[in-house]
């Protein structure tokens, strides 16, 4: 029984001489959001769904060689690329807006300024981006109040000409091609 004890004292106290020989590693996180999230005051279901995929786009941008350059130029010139590639990971969990970038160093402070400095260029590399996503939003919603207008003004027309006096042959056909035409918007309107 003694020796069993022995062999793990023995055990415990190599694995600790090799742990404290061994250079410490410091982690830190950083969290950026992507999308509307946070600005809007009642992101529409759409908003959310394509913040979620750009927010797995950008984790996997925020590892690529030109952004990691970027962060180069900061304040990170005593190491290469290749090693802030190691030293950097970015992950965004399904159903998520959120990107975390995890980072490590060799003190608590560079650990965290690496971080925060993936993070920063991140914002800054997607800020074209939300322009463009924007403005695509803003062509929509013009296209929306559009649409709604023209259908309001067809039925308006069909309500009209279905007051009339029957018998006229070219109401009739006027009619049907304004049926078919609000059914024709409805139907992009739906897909809208």
């Amino acid at each position: 029984a003694w020796l069993l004890v022995l062999c793990a004292v023995g055990a415990g106290a190599l694995a600790y001489a090799v742990s404290q020989s061994q250079p410490k590693v410091y982690e830190a996180h950083a969290t950026v959001v992507v999308g509307p999230s946070l600005t809007a005051s009642s992101p529409d279901y759409s908003q959310l769904l394509a913040s979620q995929l750009l927010a797995q786009t950008f984790a996997q941008i925020a590892t690529t060689r030109p952004l990691l350059e970027r962060v180069l130029g900061i304040e990170h010139s005593t190491i290469s690329v290749d090693e802030i590639q190691k030293r950097v990971l970015a992950e965004a969990p399904n159903d998520s807006t959120l990107i975390s970038i995890i980072a490590q160093g060799s003190d608590p402070k560079t650990a965290a300024q690496l971080a925060n400095d993936v993070a920063v260029q991140l914002v800054g590399v997607s800020r074209p981006f939300q322009a463009r996503q924007k403005a695509a939003q803003e062509f929509i919603d013009q296209q929306v109040t559009a649409t709604q207008e023209e259908i309001t003004s067809l039925t308006d027309e069909i309500a009209r000409l279905v007051a009339l006096p029957s018998g006229d042959v070219g109401n009739a056909q006027r009619v049907d091609d304004l049926d078919n035409r609000l059914a024709s918007l409805q139907a992009a309107y739906a897909a809208l």
